[in-house]
């Protein structure tokens, strides 16, 4: 992050002081990428990476840019999309840009991961045997507009008879998990990014 904001600031630098003529061309693609794939560290994010810092390396390319959206936004337009700046070459800004669209157009099977329920994701955390077990709640995210009070992770805890150790978000009312009994390894659930997770115990 700090890298590419002294990148934009030299680049805006080079803009202002008429030492370059940046010329843009765009793609949008039909895409809801899976924010399981979205992570730079590891495939296939990180190929896409790859190939955007080797057409940043072009000498007429300015920047290059992949917007991954964000697959649970409600709008008509969300998808993923390609930018690419270059100086004073429209032509290959577009060239550019269909390299790099059809290259992540024809590996979209990658950007895909199957959706899993609260039930399903337990399941196959318990069946891992490793703890403690994250259970995210994507689509009430509160930073793609969602209110961040969905209760379909909490209704899992009470219909498993997990009991919370810690406190829960400030909506939730304690009294749901009373009388619960401690049952074995440790378990961590997580509702939302906004929200403080909630310690228990799995049957």
């Amino acid at each position: 992050m700090a890298e590419q904001a002294l990148h934009a600031v030299a680049l805006m630098c080079r803009i202002l002081d008429a030492e370059v003529q940046p010329t843009m061309a765009y793609r949008p693609l039909p895409l809801l990428w899976a924010a399981a794939t979205m992570i730079t560290a590891h495939r296939p994010m990180s190929d896409a990476i790859a190939q955007l810092q080797a057409l940043d390396r072009e000498p007429r390319v300015l920047s290059v840019g992949l917007g991954v959206g964000y697959q649970w936004v409600d709008s008509p337009l969300v998808g993923a999309s390609v930018v690419v700046i270059t100086d004073d070459d429209p032509s290959a800004a577009e060239s550019y840009a269909d390299q790099l669209g059809h290259w992540v157009w024809g590996r979209r099977a990658q950007w895909q991961r199957e959706s899993l329920s609260p039930e399903r994701a337990l399941e196959q955390g318990e069946l891992a045997g490793q703890y403690p077990i994250v259970l995210a709640d994507q689509s009430d995210n509160t930073g793609g507009g969602a209110p961040g009070d969905s209760t379909e992770i909490l209704q899992l805890f009470v219909e498993r008879d997990m009991v919370a150790q810690g406190g829960l978000p400030p909506n939730y009312v304690p009294a749901l998990m009373r009388g619960s009994r401690v049952k074995g390894p440790l378990l961590f659930w997580s509702e939302g990014v906004a929200r403080t997770g909630a310690l228990g115990m799995v049957k």
